[in-house]
This record gives structure tokens, sequence and C-alpha cells, in this order.
């Protein structure tokens, strides 16, 4: 997650943009997957089973039918700064004061995330930390719980370009985007 946030690939690419996700582990597994962030909300990385998923949500969305959008299944981590104690802990451990907000999302409600899919947002997640403007193929290969996980991401070329804050300035703004995101939901209850 650390590596997400330094890298802020939503300086590149907005939630619009799909990407091609495989994931490895006894098989491998496609995904589309989106980077969210670049709108100042909510800062993270959606994955879908469904092919088109990313322009089909769009165009759900755009017609107001978000219950239709809400019953598209995916996987999806968050970037918080909340609880502050973890957040201190994870940014002086890695180097990122941001807490993994993981969710599964079937039949428009919330499950909770398993094993399997916590290991496939991380390595997506350090794949598509990979990603940059000129780089738009991203692989890795990692080891976690004593399992080999390879995943590979491959983006769009970029529409959006963000690139004259540096890494540690656009981890500011998203987290406090996600303060202030707060704070508002907080004012409404």
């Amino acid at each position: 997650m650390a590596a997400f946030c330094r890298a802020a690939p939503w300086r590149f690419w907005c939630d619009n943009d799909p990407l091609a996700v495989t994931i490895s582990t006894a098989a491998a597994k496609e995904y589309e997957g989106c980077i969210m962030g670049a709108g100042g909300q909510e800062y993270g990385v959606a994955l879908y089973e469904q092919k088109g998923a990313v322009q089909k949500l769009a165009r759900l969305v755009d017609a107001g039918r978000m219950r239709d959008a809400a019953n598209l299944g995916s996987l999806a981590v968050t970037v918080d700064d909340d609880p502050h104690w973890a957040a201190k802990a994870i940014g002086d451990a890695f180097g990122a004061e941001c807490v993994p907000v993981p969710l599964r999302v079937s039949g428009g409600r919330p499950r909770p995330v398993d094993e399997e899919e916590l290991v496939t947002l991380a390595a997506a997640l350090r794949a598509i930390a990979g990603l940059d403007s000129d780089k738009l193929e991203s692989a890795c290969d990692l080891l976690i719980a004593g399992a080999h996980v390879s995943a590979r991401v491959t983006a769009p070329e970029p529409e959006l370009m963000f690139s004259e804050l540096s890494e540690d300035d656009v981890l500011q703004v998203a987290l406090e985007a996600q303060r202030a995101a707060r704070r508002g939901r907080r004012k409404s209850r």
C-alpha cells in the first residue's frame, strides 16, 4: 500500500481508465481495474471480474443508476489516514502514513474480504505502483504468506498529468482530501 501511495498513480489515470490486471497464484485470473483518486475524493484501486466493467460503471453513474452500479461486483482497497495510530505505525514501518481499507462488493452489498482477495489486492497495488506516465506496463513477483504471487498490469496512455507535484505532495493532497470528505460526512449526520 505504501508503494502505491508514494507512486500516486492517480496523477496519470482516473477511474474511467481501464487497466488490464492479471494475478497469478496457482492459476491466472484476469481483472479489469481502475485507479481511484483523480477526483480528489477516494484513493485506491478497484478490480472487476467482468470485462468492460469500468466503462459500464461510468455509464451507470452518469445515468444516476447508483443501485445498478453497486450491483457490479468488485474487489477494492482504498487509502485512509484513520485510525491515526495505525497510519503512524504504517508510516514508521513503510514510509507512507496510509491505512488500507479492503472491500468486496457482491450483489450490491459489502462482503468480508478473504485471505486470497487480500493477496490479490496486495499484488495489484504493487504492480500498479510500478506504472508511470511513460511506463504503461508493470509486473511484479511477490512472496506473500509463503505463496508466490505474480501480477501484471497494463494501463492506457494517460490523459491526466499532475506530475508537477512531488510524490510526497500528492500523498498529502490525497490524505487531506480524505480528511475533508470524512469531516463533511460527519457534519451531514
